[in-house]
């Protein structure tokens, strides 16, 4: 589940950072900079997704943002994917303390068994 949300928010982001892309005004744009307004549909997307996907691992791309407002926004979404990376290391970090915890107590129990066994001359 946590890595589908992490799809659906990647794609969202895509493709926002795509017509954040093709909506500049005034300044160049990555779309225009890097030629990808003129690809199909399957390259533009591509692009975008590799450009999110990026922004919330220590990957790297060639694209870069190429104004004020593309800036900004790569920005916000560091920030809130450094949030959102942290937010999951530290559920799989609890997860693995939980089942280290689960079989720390199952060890005591079994060991407790057989120092019972043994005092008692249970075989």
């Amino acid at each position: 589940s946590n890595m589908l949300a992490l799809l659906a928010v990647n794609h969202y982001v895509a493709c926002f950072w795509y017509w954040l892309g093709t909506n500049s005004t005034g300044d160049s744009s990555w779309v225009d900079y890097y030629a990808v307004r003129e690809r199909g549909f399957s390259a533009r997307y591509v692009v975008s997704l590799h450009w999110s996907l990026t922004q919330f691992t220590p990957a790297s791309m060639q694209v870069l943002p190429r104004n004020v407002s593309e800036n900004a926004f790569a920005v916000f979404i560091i920030i809130g994917g450094l949030l959102g990376f942290s937010t999951f290391v530290s559920s799989i970090t609890a997860s693995i303390t939980r089942l280290r915890g689960l079989h720390g107590s199952e060890m005591a129990k079994s060991f407790m068994l057989r120092r019972f066994l043994k005092e008692n001359s249970i075989s």
